[in-house]
């Protein structure tokens, strides 16, 4: 036993230690003997023990949902054949327990079967059931199979279905209205022109096979939530809430109230919507769903691709036919939209004069499509349009293996001067965003994002009008100023030379200028990626694997697509085909299609079982949260109470992802010694859910209300803790991917023993950054808890506590104030900065700043008189000047301070987000060391930016699987707000100006370590200034910038030579302290070099002394305060041991024995224990303890 959780017992909801929760059992009080729970059979011997004894409380709830789940895959088995899968399972628990939610479902998932299932399941309830589907032969396909199902188990179930002729469906209408059915089938189509036929009726359960269609008419939303037992009034009341939410009403707080109170009255049915793509359109009517509901319809997006990106750099006939042959069956093949459907044709018959079965394919051949699905084609070929058939309109993951495109798919316009569009004119700003510099620049971005913005808010017809207008010359609006002032901006800069050579040298995009006559091309990035997903779909298994290929037609667009697609993909890499092992690549693909076809089919038995797992990932930050759900598309949302959990489709799994809100549990302070059970065997931890006071902020563990301002209104993590259960006895595995640090893996323990009882597969998931790629390999290589981590945060937790309190509460008593405090590292760090004000106004001195007449400026120390300095000696070397490191927690928070002045506080408040955001890796780090991700970021921009000349890679050294703190991606500051202003990238959080001046401080300094040296003349110089000796050094000379080109410049100093008299043209004397007062980052800085605090605890220890008002800062640094001053001397002089920085450095020492595993945490807390005993500080404090 390592601890004691109060109100954690699954069944009465008292103290269980976590050796019972970690077998999944129930407290000692509820059952004497602990039994170890893995399943169902366990479940109910707990459940039949507490029953016996009668002290069955809260555990029923857990037994009935999972008897109940357990007999309903028994029926599904009998029903089908085969047991459900793991999100078919998932999907039962939340049926069973009436929680309503949507399914974005891909190929093979299941989502029709599993909502024809429930209906029949429920119906041999005693429940009635409403499918809603988007198509007539759909509803009749449903109505076949629930009547197989009836003669198959020979039970009677009553099926109504708006179909067949015009008396079957007057049949099926007094059917409706004399509710002589048990489960009804319909179109949402029916819904929307009948509903008078259902009006008053209540079903309890709906499921929406397409809420795409549903959606289509607004009102079906409504018509389905007053079918589940909700009311006109209800719908109201959310109108108005929405309203006063829109405008900050201030009845708002009222409207919420009786909005959650009709929640909790409204007895309701189950609602679940399916759809393929989840592109429903959004407004009010959705909105209902989640104020009633708790849940948000997500959408899987083309966000997840699984294909070999390759090339070849040809472009001709011969190439296209040999490569057709060798690929075979499955292709789609994309011509350039200005190639046009002419080149499409014209291919098409090439092929088939080869033997190749191939149509050429547009909107008004759909025919042809229709053949290819059929497999009576073998190619289908198309233009590169995004808004294409082939493009959008296709979606058969089991046919179509492989694309290609005829020339790299681009937007082509040819122009004068004098006869810009709008489409040419935002094609050129765009181009010459990268290619201007300085102020024109700046006015090409100001105009580019300007005319966009506009862009995307106008409907066809007013850009038909402004384009007009544009080339008549005519503004009548402001809008059409600008235009037409970007016009005039652009050909000014086309007229100049100079400029249209830049243009003409650009690398990623196509300009030709041949008098007024202009060509420019650019790459369709989003239409490759589009047309190329048509080859890697989703399914229950997984993302096809798929190729594409692209025969270059043109080297800069084709760089420019590379770059374009690395943008959006990091890991997306294009590869030369013939370097590729297509044989081993066709066998992937042709696995993969098998599979898809075996799906669609119908023919699961055999198949690897759970092609789609569910599970749980627990992380702690809500911006995290997001950040990862958006990596797999746009995810739907369910509410908890105030807890958000966002549900995504990986693939491989169906993925649910909510957040802790940080630690959820803290030592209490009013039972023990200070929270901690003292026995003679063992120190015991009792936690608690912490509270947060809504109105002052307090925060706390044991009260019911605040012991601050005594308000009631407070948010307890106890909720947050049921809400993540709720989902965990959904799933069958739960991922706990807190930070990669001590603090997050007790976080992860206390979650792991919250959830032990609900779900027995848990295991432990850890990433250093926060990418797409990162999430996936954790996933693959979760462990489990390390328990030496937990003990370590335990051993630091109770030392923080005893220490800390104990010292706290000497001085409550000593100066009569309850909000002082002292602290293991807090102390000697207020010790430092008093003893360095002590320096500092010991030390003052005059001082003369001197300029010499070679512009070198010299600050001497007394007061200078002499005219002329001598030079006494030079020493001149080739020099290589090494590139600095890149960051850890202490230089980024020293350098933050000293370029931007920001308090480490604030820079750490800024990389949190900067690592939530998934922009720089984790920022709690003591660690130099590079990954082979992070020198292959530093290899692709640093080539591309800088030169192949530049790049030198260096792993440095470190403690452990932690990295530097460095950029995720190949992206600097400008292109970053770039493509954040252009929706490539979009953050869960808006990006501020010092969040992008952070993210510079770290990507140079990173791109810098992994830079060639610096080559320089150093010249090392004595001087003489009358009776003052001074050395001073400096390149003379730069041979080879390297890393300089990145960061600070090294300092330059003229040539000297030995004995030369060098002029004196101007002095200034003043007085100053030569000692220097510590700044924010210096004290960071003396804390890691003298081996006390930890990156996650820095900024924490230098706010605790602002907070404190033990120090104030000014513009010379930070200085103590009388309070301070007086608090330390106290400590100093009673505890001189408990408060020295020795002390202090032989503590962390011994608790990083305990993180490695090395020494017995319970040994460290003995000797602590007595050593505070024997100090007296632990009687300070009135407790109790248990022998």
């Amino acid at each position: 036993m390592r601890a004691i959780y109060e109100h954690l017992c699954p069944n009465c909801g008292n103290s269980i230690t976590d050796r019972r929760l970690s077998l999944g059992c129930v407290c000692s009080r509820c059952l004497e003997k602990p039994v170890g729970v893995s399943g169902l059979r366990e479940v109910e011997l707990v459940y039949n023990l507490l029953k016996a004894n009668k002290r069955l409380k809260a555990y029923r709830e857990i037994y009935d949902l999972l008897r109940e789940v357990s007999e309903a895959e028994h029926y599904f088995k009998l029903c089908f054949g085969y047991p459900p899968w793991s999100a078919q399972r998932t999907w039962l628990k939340r049926l069973l327990a009436n929680r309503s939610f949507s399914i974005t479902a891909s190929t093979g998932m299941g989502k029709t079967t599993f909502g024809i299932f429930a209906a029949y399941y429920l119906a041999t309830k005693g429940k009635k059931s409403y499918l809603i589907f988007p198509t007539t032969i759909l509803v009749k396909q449903a109505k076949e199979r629930l009547e197989e199902l009836a003669t198959k188990r020979k039970e009677e179930i009553r099926v109504v279905a708006y179909i067949g002729k015009q008396r079957e469906k007057e049949e099926a209408k007094k059917a409706m209205e004399s509710l002589e059915f048990d489960v009804l089938l319909t179109t949402s189509q029916f819904l929307a022109r009948n509903f008078d036929l259902l009006e008053g009726k209540t079903f309890d359960f709906v499921f929406v096979d397409d809420v795409d269609a549903l959606l289509k008419s607004s009102r079906n939303a409504e018509r389905v939530l007053l079918l589940l037992g909700f009311t006109q009034a209800d719908l109201e009341l959310v109108r108005r809430y929405l309203d006063a939410r829109k405008k900050r009403n201030r009845r708002l707080e009222e409207l919420r109230e009786k909005l959650e109170e009709r929640r909790r009255s409204v007895k309701h049915g189950c609602l679940i919507v399916a759809s393929a793509t989840g592109r429903a359109r959004r407004g009010r009517a959705t909105s209902l769903y989640r104020e009633l509901l708790d849940f948000e319809v997500g959408a899987t997006k083309d966000v997840l691709r699984n294909l070999y990106d390759a090339y070849i750099e040809r472009c001709d006939e011969a190439t296209l036919v040999k490569l057709v042959k060798r690929l075979g069956k499955g292709g789609l093949i994309f011509v350039p939209v200005r190639a046009g459907m002419e080149l499409a044709e014209h291919l098409a018959e090439v092929l088939r004069r080869n033997g190749i079965n191939a149509e050429a394919a547009h909107s008004r051949r759909k025919e042809v499509v229709d053949e290819f699905a059929r497999e009576n084609l073998d190619v289908l070929v198309g233009v590169a349009n995004y808004y294409g058939i082939l493009v959008r309109g296709l979606d058969l993951p089991h046919l179509i293996r492989y694309v290609i495109f005829y020339g790299v798919p681009r937007l082509e316009f040819h122009f004068s001067l004098g006869r810009i569009g709008i489409s040419e004119l935002m094609a050129l700003l765009r181009i010459l965003l990268d290619c201007l510099e300085g102020e024109e620049c700046e006015r090409a971005e100001r105009l580019y994002f300007l005319l966009r913005r506009h862009l995307l808010r106008m409907g066809s017809n007013e850009r038909e009008l402004l384009e007009k207008r544009i080339s008549e010359r005519i503004a009548k609006t402001e809008v059409e100023a600008r235009f037409l002032e970007a016009i005039d901006f652009v050909e000014k800069v086309l007229e100049s030379e100079s400029a249209t050579q830049l243009l003409q040298r650009y690398k990623y995009a196509l300009f030709e200028k041949e008098g007024d006559r202009i060509k420019v091309a650019i790459p369709d990035v989003k239409t490759y990626i589009q047309a190329s997903g048509r080859a890697s779909r989703l399914f229950a298994g997984g993302i096809t694997r798929g190729l594409s290929v692209v025969l270059v037609d043109e080297q800069r667009c084709f760089a420019g697509l590379q770059r374009g697609l690395k943008w959006r993909y990091e890991e997306a890499e294009f590869s030369r085909l013939e370097e590729l092992d297509l044989e081993r690549i066709l066998r992937e693909i042709d696995e993969d299609r098998a599979l898809v076809k075996g799906l669609i089919e119908g023919k699961r038995m055999g198949m690897r079982k759970d092609l789609l797992k569910s599970a749980l990932m627990v992380v702690e930050s809500p911006n995290k949260a997001k950040t990862i759900a958006n990596f797999f598309g746009r995810p739907a949302r369910r509410r908890l109470g105030r807890t958000i959990a966002y549900e995504v489709n990986t693939g491989e799994y169906m993925l649910t992802i909510v957040a802790t809100l940080g630690h959820i549990y803290d030592l209490v302070t009013q039972r023990e010694l200070d929270g901690v059970l003292v026995s003679p065997r063992a120190f015991i931890p009792i936690y608690d859910s912490i509270k947060r006071c809504k109105k002052c902020g307090e925060q706390f563990v044991d009260h019911a209300s605040c012991p601050n301002c005594g308000s009631e209104d407070i948010i307890d993590k106890a909720e947050v803790v049921r809400a993540i259960q709720r989902l965990a006895i959904e799933v069958d595995e739960v991922f706990l991917a807190t930070d990669p640090d001590i603090e997050g893996e007790k976080i992860a323990y206390d979650v792991y023993l919250a959830l032990r009882p609900f779900v027995s597969k848990i295991s432990r998931t850890e990433f250093h950054e926060v990418t797409r790629s990162a999430i996936e390999r954790a996933i693959k290589e979760r462990r489990e808890l390390n328990e030496a981590l937990v003990e370590a945060q335990l051993v630091r937790r109770i030392e923080d506590r005893w220490l800390g309190f104990g010292l706290s509460r000497f001085l409550w008593k000593i100066f009569e104030n309850t909000k002082l405090s002292a602290g293991r590292v807090q102390t000697p760090v207020l010790g430092w900065v008093i003893e360095r004000e002590r320096q500092h106004k010991q030390s003052y001195a005059d001082f003369t700043v001197i300029e010499l007449e070679n512009g070198m400026r010299l600050t001497l120390k007394g007061k200078i008189v002499a005219s002329e300095a001598i030079v006494t000696n030079v020493k001149l070397e080739e020099k290589e000047l090494l590139p600095p490191k890149p960051f850890t927690t202490d230089t980024l928070l020293q350098e933050a301070a000293r370029r931007f002045r920001f308090s480490s506080a604030y820079a750490m408040a800024l990389a949190q987000d900067l690592f939530e955001l998934a922009l720089i890796t984790y920022h709690r780090t003591d660690s130099t060391q590079v990954s082979n991700v992070g020198i292959s970021i530093a290899k692709s921009w640093i080539e591309e930016s800088l030169g192949k000349e530049y790049f030198s890679p260096r792993k440095f050294t470190g403690r452990g699987a932690h990295e530097c703190i460095r950029p995720t991606r190949s992206i600097d500051v400008r292109r970053l707000w770039l493509l954040i202003k252009e929706g490539i990238i979009v953050p869960v959080k808006a990006i501020t100006k010092d969040h992008l001046k952070l993210y510079d401080l770290i990507f140079r300094r990173f791109m810098a370590s992994q830079t060639r040296p610096a080559k320089v003349l150093w010249e090392e110089v004595e001087l003489r200034v009358g009776d003052v000796v001074t050395k001073l050094s400096g390149a003379v000379e730069i041979r080879f910038p390297g890393w300089t080109k990145l960061v600070e410049a090294v300092t330059t100093i003229p040539l000297l030579r030995k004995g030369e008299r060098v002029k004196i043209v101007r002095k200034r004397y003043f007085r100053a302290a030569e000692v220097k007062l510590f700044d924010e980052g210096e004290v960071i800085a003396t804390m890691k070099e003298r081996g006390i605090g930890r990156p996650s605890t820095y900024a924490k220890i230098v706010t605790t002394l602002f907070e404190r008002k033990y120090v104030f800062k000014t513009r010379k640094g930070l200085v103590p305060t009388r309070l301070g001053k007086s608090v330390y001397f106290q400590l100093k002089k009673h505890y001189p041991n408990l408060v020295s920085e020795e002390r202090t450095r032989e503590l962390e020492q011994r608790m990083l024995l305990v993180e490695e595993g090395k020494t017995d945490y319970q040994a460290v807390l003995r000797n602590l224990y007595q050593e505070l005993k024997s100090s007296g500080l632990l009687a300070l404090g009135k407790f109790k303890a248990s022998v």
